[in-house]
C-alpha cells in the first residue's frame, strides 16, 4: 500500500512539471509573438559601395583604395523586424558626387535599410577616407627573358611576341613606378621553334614586382614564338670582277674576318661551307687595295654574326720581264748507240715575275734541259724543258738544234763523237738529281 502511494506521488509530480514548462513556453510564446520588444543587433562587415564614380573619370581621377571598405552597424527595433535585416540587404554607400582633385577625401558613409522600422543607433567608421589619383595611362614593350640555352649547334633568334606593346592604365602614384614588362621563357636544351602564351609581370624602376589590383591591362597574355635554328660557321671567299693590269699581281690577299657564322634549317645549313662577299672590282689596279665589302648570304640562312661585311686587303706586286742567257743545256735520255752534238749552244730565255723575285734571278737558278729517247739520226729540234727556283714565269716556247750520229765500232777509222762521253756523264748527273 505504502509503495502504490508513493509511485503515485511521484507520477504527480512529473506531471506537474510538464505542466510548468507549457506554462513557460506560452509565457515566452506571448512577449514573443504577442508583446514584440524592441531590441539592439550588430551587423558587422556590411560592404560600402563607392556610387557615382562616373564623375570622376570626367576629371581623370582614379580611386587609389586597394581594398573595398566595410562598416559595422548597430540598429534597434522590433525582434520579428530585426529578423529580416542582414548584411545583404543593406546598402551602404559612399557618395563621390562633386569630387575634382586628388588627395584624401573623408567621406560619411550612407547607409539605406531595406525595412522600416529600424534605428540606426552607431556607424563604424561613420566616415570613409578615399584616397584619388590621377588617372595614367602608358605604353610598355614587353621584354623576353631567355633562360637556359638551346642545344649546341643550334640558336634562338630573336623572339616575336604578339602584342610586343600593351597599354596599362591606372593611378599616376603607381603607373610612373612601372619600368619594364616582363615574361620568362626556358629555352634549355631546345632544338625546335619555341610557341608559347603567358601572362607578363610588371616591375619598377628597382626590379621589384608591382602587384595592384588598380592596374588595368589592356591585355592580360602575349604570345611568344622563339626562333631556334641550326648554326655553322663556314668560310669567307671573296669575288672578284675584272682583269688586273697585266704587268701587275695579286701577291696576296687577306679577308677579315676569314669566317663567319650562318644559322638556318638543317638540310640547308649541312649543305653549305662557304659564302662570298659581294664582287671586287680589280680592274687595272696597280697598288695595293683595301675595302670592306658586303658578304652575300643566301635568302634560306641568316647571318648570325654582328658584322655583315668583311674587310679585304690585296697586295699587289708589279710584274717585270728579263732576258737570261743559258749556255748549260742538259740533255737526258742518249740512246746507246747514238751521239749527239748541239747546234744551239745558249738559249736568250725571258722570264717574267714579280719584280724583286725576277732580279734576284741568276743563270744558275735555271734548270734546261732536253729529252731525245725517241729520236734517230740526223739533225733535230727539241722543245727545251724550262724549270725556273722561283715564283717566276718562263714567257714563251723554246727550241733547240741537235745532230744525233751513229757511233763507229772497232775498226772504223772515223773518230767517234767526243759528246758521247759528254752524253754519259750529263745522263749520270741528270738520274741524280732525279
Amino acid at each position: 500500500m505504502k509503495g502504490i502511494l508513493n509511485k503515485g506521488f511521484f507520477n504527480k509530480d512529473v506531471t506537474l512539471r510538464i505542466i510548468s514548462v507549457l506554462i513557460a513556453i506560452i509565457l515566452w510564446l506571448y512577449v514573443v509573438d504577442i508583446q514584440n520588444p524592441e531590441t539592439e543587433v550588430t551587423l558587422k562587415d556590411v560592404p560600402i559601395e563607392f556610387t557615382h564614380t562616373d564623375s570622376l573619370k570626367e576629371f581623370g581621377l582614379f580611386i587609389l583604395n586597394e581594398n573595398k571598405p566595410k562598416v559595422n552597424l548597430k540598429v534597434k527595433g522590433r525582434r520579428k523586424t530585426l529578423a529580416g535585416l542582414d548584411t545583404n540587404n543593406i546598402k551602404a554607400t559612399v557618395d563621390l558626387t562633386g569630387f575634382n582633385r586628388t588627395g584624401e577625401h573623408s567621406i560619411p558613409v550612407q547607409v539605406d535599410l531595406p525595412i522600416d522600422g529600424i534605428t540606426i543607433l552607431e556607424k563604424k567608421p561613420y566616415h570613409v577616407v578615399v584616397k584619388l589619383d590621377k588617372m595614367m595611362e602608358i605604353q610598355k614593350p614587353i621584354t623576353v627573358i631567355p633562360k637556359g640555352t638551346v642545344k649546341d649547334p643550334y640558336i634562338a633568334l630573336q623572339p616575336q611576341i604578339m602584342p610586343n606593346i600593351v597599354t596599362l592604365r591606372g593611378p599616376s602614384s603607381i603607373i610612373s613606378t612601372i619600368d619594364s614588362l616582363r615574361v620568362s621563357v626556358d629555352l634549355s636544351g631546345q632544338t625546335k621553334d619555341i610557341i608559347t602564351t603567358q601572362k607578363y609581370e610588371i616591375y619598377n624602376k628597382n626590379g621589384e614586382k608591382i602587384n595592384s589590383d588598380n592596374i588595368s591591362r589592356e591585355v592580360d597574355t602575349v604570345q611568344i614564338v622563339y626562333p631556334i635554328i641550326k648554326s655553322k660557321e663556314v668560310t669567307v671567299i671573296p669575288k672578284f670582277v675584272g682583269l688586273i693590269n697585266e704587268n701587275y699581281v695579286v701577291e696576296k690577299t687577306e679577308i677579315n674576318p676569314a669566317t663567319v657564322k650562318v644559322a638556318g634549317k638543317s638540310e640547308v645549313v649541312d649543305d653549305i661551307s662557304q659564302v662570298f662577299t659581294e664582287p671586287i672590282n680589280i680592274a687595272n689596279i696597280e697598288k695595293d687595295l683595301e675595302v670592306d665589302v658586303p658578304i652575300q648570304i643566301p635568302k634560306e640562312l641568316k647571318l648570325i654574326d654582328v658584322v655583315n661585311s668583311v674587310n679585304v686587303k690585296l697586295d699587289v706586286e708589279k710584274r717585270i720581264s728579263r732576258t737570261l742567257t743559258l749556255k748549260n743545256i742538259r740533255v737526258n735520255n742518249v740512246p746507246e748507240d747514238l751521239s749527239y752534238r748541239l747546234i744551239t749552244k745558249q738559249l736568250e730565255v725571258t722570264l717574267k715575275g714579280i719584280e724583286d723575285n725576277v732580279n734576284a734571278l741568276k743563270s744558275s737558278d735555271i734548270y734546261a734541259s732536253i729529252d731525245i729517247k725517241d729520236l734517230n739520226e740526223g739533225e733535230h729540234k727539241v722543245p727545251v724543258n724550262i724549270q725556273v727556283f722561283s715564283d717566276v714565269e718562263v714567257v714563251g716556247n723554246y727550241v733547240v738544234d741537235i745532230k744525233l750520229s751513229r757511233q763507229r765500232g772497232e775498226g772504223d777509222t772515223q773518230p767517234v763523237n767526243s759528246n758521247v762521253n759528254n752524253q754519259k756523264a750529263n745522263s749520270s748527273t741528270d738520274d741524280s738529281k732525279r
